[in-house]
């Protein structure tokens, strides 16, 4: 069947029509930014940590531009009337679609764990493909160290580390509220 993939589909494709998606949400314009918009971040994946990196960036005045594989995150940004793209981190052809000039940081929020057929990891292939297209302010997600390091040495601008960063975080609010109480 491989072999013959292409003729099996020619044979086929009559009968696939209903199949096909009446509104492909990769031709959906929709909310994304027009030519000439300002873009200060291109957030890739709006999970929950990416969705509050955004939140978190867009209260402090960037522009950030949501890109999600899931069509139901892309929709409830644009809810909101946040540009977002749906695009899919696995994809050859995303960063041809991302509006890289002048150059806004990318910060690639996806999970760190391997997907799709292939098992490779998207956060690299992602970033190489960035690289090639001239990007050089790129953040990543990373698990642990070894994985920062071998980010790094991919040419990643920016490693973020959830949990370590977030018990960074939690260190400082605690010894604010430390310093504000009086002692007893």
């Amino acid at each position: 069947m491989i072999l013959y993939s292409q003729a099996l589909y020619r044979w086929c494709e009559p009968l696939l029509w209903p199949f096909e998606r009446r509104v492909p949400f990769r031709e959906q314009a929709g909310a994304a930014p027009g030519a000439g918009a300002r873009v200060d971040v291109v957030m890739i994946g709006l999970g929950r940590y990416g969705r509050s990196l955004a939140h978190g960036l867009e209260q402090r005045g960037l522009a950030v531009l949501g890109v999600d594989v899931d069509p139901e995150a892309v929709r409830a940004r644009r809810a909101l009337g946040k540009p977002a793209l749906y695009g899919d981190a696995a994809d050859p052809g995303l960063t041809a679609e991302l509006p890289l000039e002048p150059p806004p940081w990318v910060v690639i929020a996806i999970p760190p764990h391997p997907t799709g057929l292939s098992h490779a990891d998207p956060r690299r292939a992602l970033l190489h493909a960035l690289r090639e297209r001239g990007a050089t302010k790129v953040g990543v997600i990373a698990r642990d160290e070894v994985e920062a390091a071998e980010l790094e040495r991919g040419g990643a601008a920016l490693v973020l580390q959830p949990f370590p960063d977030a018990a960074v975080r939690a260190v400082e609010r605690i010894t604010e509220e430390l310093a504000v109480r009086p002692e007893p």
